[in-house]
């Protein structure tokens, strides 16, 4: 696994990390740990404390040492990929910024330089995040900014479904660690209690007519301040936010790692899904998640508004909206202005 990182250091870094999580939990010296890596001792002291402002819980102590406490509010790769519970995804090259325009653009990069699939793009923020329909995403620190990329053996139409399984991986993530009702709203959104938590952006690039690869952009409202952010004309929420008003408490920082760790395996288990049993598996599961089926909802396509009933989603991920009219009309994307 290639652990990288921005700046100067990092690899250091990630070394006394890889040390520190060998031990867990227990004491290592800063004598041991000059040793180990072949430093000065005012060399580890130096790392350990931009390791500390980085957001890791290492505590230090006389003539103890030091020592690596719970799960870190870092998207550093040793602290994303350990425990990490998968067999593909994380697997490869997996990097780390603090600050970048686009984990997708980076992610591209990397597939098209022949980056092994599950290869993995993270990122503290960007200032150029984009949504569908080249939308701005707002993406401030305190969220969880990721990219993978995927080497599906499907056809280039079939490039939809992954938006719905990487949804459905979200949504079971969320739930899975937290308990609350997060639910998709068609096509990319990941909402809570009709707010939006996350969204999903999948970008293919193609040799001729055959897929090459897909990079699956997520990003999900962690602990951001998000009151006065605006998604699409949809207020914002964060995992936090939306814990807090839940138990009625104040909540700590969630640690970030731990989040994208879980969406990392639950990415790994839908795409399991879509490749033993394609489109129609993936579809059926976003489909008990989202419970769409059926509804009447006001659907905006540009300039135009479709109102209409919800008569299913099919196997290529597009809706069809039956309207008043009894026309169905079958829709590759679009915006359900209703929830």
């Amino acid at each position: 696994m290639a652990f990288q990182e921005q700046g100067k250091g990092g690899a250091v870094r990630g070394a006394i990390l890889e040390v520190l999580r060998k031990h867990d939990g227990n004491w290592v010296s800063g004598e041991e740990l000059s040793r180990i890596l072949g430093m000065s001792r005012a060399a580890v002291s130096k790392h350990m404390r931009l390791i500390r402002d980085a957001g890791y819980p290492v505590e230090a102590m006389t003539r103890r040492g030091y020592r690596l406490g719970g799960d870190a509010d870092s998207l550093h790769p040793a602290a994303v990929c350990h425990g990490l519970g998968t067999r593909l995804l994380g697997r490869g090259t997996v990097l780390h910024m603090e600050s970048v325009p686009s984990t997708n653009m980076e992610a591209r990069v990397l597939a098209e330089r022949g980056a092994p699939e599950g290869s993995v793009v993270l990122a503290d923020c960007q200032t150029a995040g984009r949504g569908r329909q080249g939308r701005t995403w707002l993406s401030p620190r305190g969220g969880v900014y990721m990219s993978v990329v995927l080497r599906p053996q499907c056809a280039p139409q079939q490039v939809p479904v992954l938006t719905l399984m990487t949804v459905v991986a979200v949504v079971g993530a969320v739930r899975g660690l937290t308990g609350l009702p997060a639910m998709p709203k068609w096509p990319n959104d990941v909402l809570v209690h009709g707010r939006k938590l996350s969204g999903v952006l999948i970008e293919a690039g193609l040799v001729v007519d055959a897929l090459d690869y897909a990079v699956a952009g997520i990003g999900i409202n962690v602990n951001t301040v998000c009151s006065e952010l605006e998604r699409d004309g949809m207020r914002a929420v964060s995992l936090r936010g939306a814990l807090e008003a839940h138990h009625g408490t104040e909540q700590p920082q969630l640690p970030r790692a731990g989040v994208a760790r879980a969406v990392l395996e639950a990415l790994e288990e839908a795409y399991e899904l879509f490749r033993s049993g394609g489109g129609a598996a993936v579809v059926a599961r976003w489909k008990q998640l989202a419970g769409i089926t059926g509804s009447s909802i006001r659907l905006g396509r540009g300039d135009a508004v479709l109102t209409g009933k919800v008569r299913d989603v099919d196997d290529n991920g597009w809706l069809l909206l039956e309207d008043e009219s009894g026309t169905v009309h079958r829709l590759p994307a679009g915006d359900i202005l209703d929830g």
